[in-house]
């Protein structure tokens, strides 16, 4: 993971922390593939969707192991980003804003932004994150969808999702202040150094008197 869209600062620990969540998106999505095929195979009700979705995911998964393979990480940390981004936006979008989970995932994604890739990413994708949660507050306030609530026993409502939207960007923030700290802290020293250079005499008629030497700075 040498591309110049990983940060040198603390290499090992973002390649430590790639190689983690990339093995386990492999072997969540190996094992729920695996269950809704089982569930399928048993013509439970409700698995033909729910096996659309895991193809889908295992193409996913494929294509990000096949980038991965040609060395091309830093497409993969965004095919990782998007990945959760687009679990996190269908759990809410399935069962409302208030969804424990989705908003798991959502904060998860900002850090994981933030991590693999800059310290900006993590605020933009705070910021879609946001921004999915209130316009899936705004199509269900229309009446234009109905995610399923049933589990909460209350509706949702656009103080909940600026709520949410606030403490995402919270989340967002510190990683973008270190950032900006550490860029000012690595900034080479532009100082001049002390040396020494030769300047001789500007009189003509003392060609022959010897060198002297100034101090710069």
């Amino acid at each position: 993971m040498t591309e110049p869209g990983f940060r040198p600062h603390g290499m090992r620990n973002v390649e430590a922390v790639y190689k983690t969540v990339l093995l386990g998106t492999y072997g969540v999505v190996t094992v729920i593939s695996g269950l809704t095929v089982v569930g399928f195979a048993m013509k439970h009700e409700q698995t033909s969707g729910s096996l659309v979705a895991c193809g889908l995911a295992v193409l996913y998964v494929l294509a990000m192991r096949i980038l991965a393979l040609q060395n091309r990480h830093q497409a993969v940390a965004y095919f990782l980003v998007a990945f959760y981004m687009l679990l996190a936006g269908g759990l809410v979008w399935t069962w409302g804003i208030n969804t424990p989970l989705g908003l798991l995932i959502f904060s998860v994604v900002i850090v994981l932004a933030g991590i693999v890739l800059t310290a900006r990413h993590a605020l933009l994708t705070a910021v879609v994150a946001g921004s999915l949660l209130i316009g899936i507050q705004a199509l269900t306030v229309l009446g234009w969808h109905t995610p399923d609530m049933s589990w909460t026993g209350k509706e949702s409502s656009y103080g909940d999702a600026v709520a949410y939207c606030v403490i995402f960007g919270l989340r967002s923030f510190p990683g973008c202040i270190t950032a900006k700290w550490n860029a000012r802290s690595c900034r080479p020293n532009k100082q001049k150094l002390p040396c020494r250079y030769k300047k001789p005499h500007s009189d003509k008629r003392l060609n022959s008197a010897p060198t002297s030497y100034t101090e710069c700075s």
